[in-house]
């Protein structure tokens, strides 16, 4: 690694714990009032701004108008200043009750799928603030496990392993694909949850699926595991509340469509899914990341 590239994430490092402590010296009020300037960035980044337009173009241009998808986005980096802040006040555990902090429906729906004794596999989104959900249900007392992509950055990657670990969800870092498949089975063999975020284009197996009407590349190993392994798919969404606390919504499992043909089940299933994550995402618009440039990747073309 280049020298300048060494120091530049050391320094991010060290803005990151800087920031951190800074603000663990403040109480959790005034840390979730600052949350709020979060909208300032959108016109402190504008890499990120343009992107997010970019984004919201390709989703609602034809359905909003230019001065309504930008309070989207100007929405979008408010919530995620938000979640900035919150994330912090999870480091410092002990200042946060999550049981005050977050409500839950569907919890009927996790016993069910844990009692088929296979495993259930916890579908769901950059939506909210995500990382609340595996926390927050790992303090409950059920075994949570998470696949991770491990950040370029180790001291930040370090940084967000101890805040997920500290609450008891056990992160499975996407490294090697023989060892992640390894550890992803053994998980399910006992009977614990595993949660994946597959509303993102990540280096992983995927297929190209519909999402606002474009075609994006989307990791299709959730229903791939699901049809060798038998495990239970419960889609599931944590969303901010008007009052800025949040709701866990577990929702009923999802029903396998199953023909024997594993390419079209893989994409049929993947499809299902992927349109009940868009369908969140149009509940709640200002609470995904439309900073991520979800078609970048594009099917090639066959002209033969």
């Amino acid at each position: 690694m280049k020298v300048k590239k060494r120091i530049s994430r050391w320094l991010a490092y060290q803005l990151v714990m800087l920031s951190v402590k800074v603000l663990g010296l403040f109480p959790p009020k005034w840390n979730f009032s600052l949350g709020k300037l979060g909208w300032l960035a959108f016109w402190l980044v504008p890499r990120e701004r343009k992107r997010a337009l970019q984004s919201l173009n390709i989703a609602f241009g034809k359905e909003l108008s230019p001065q309504e998808r930008k309070k989207i986005a100007i929405g979008t980096f408010q919530h995620l200043g938000r979640c900035f802040f919150e994330w912090v006040e999870l480091f410092y555990h002990h200042r946060l009750n999550l049981a005050d902090f977050v409500s839950i429906e569907g919890i009927e729906y996790l016993d069910e799928g844990l009692a088929r004794g296979k495993g259930v596999i916890f579908i769901s989104a950059h939506l909210g603030n995500w990382e609340l959900m595996a926390s927050y249900v790992a303090l409950l007392g059920y075994p949570v496990n998470i696949i991770a992509r491990r950040i370029n950055n180790q001291g930040v990657n370090d940084l967000m392993l101890k805040l997920r670990q500290q609450t008891g969800v056990n992160v499975i870092m996407r490294d090697k694909r023989s060892k992640v498949s390894k550890s992803i089975v053994k998980v399910l063999l006992k009977n614990e949850i595993l949660g994946i975020l597959m509303d993102q284009d990540a280096r992983v197996d995927g297929v190209f699926v519909d999402f606002f009407g474009r075609p994006a590349h989307t990791p299709s190993g959730p229903v791939a595991l699901a049809l060798a392994t038998g495990a239970s798919i419960m889609p599931a969404f944590i969303i901010r509340k008007p009052d800025g606390r949040h709701l866990l919504k577990m929702l009923p499992h999802f029903k396998l469509q199953v023909t024997g043909v594993k390419e079209q089940d893989i994409l049929t299933n993947t499809q299902a899914l992927t349109s009940i994550i868009e369908d969140y995402v149009r509940k709640y618009p200002t609470q995904w990341v439309w900073m991520h440039r979800r078609c970048r990747r594009q099917p090639k073309i066959n002209n033969n």
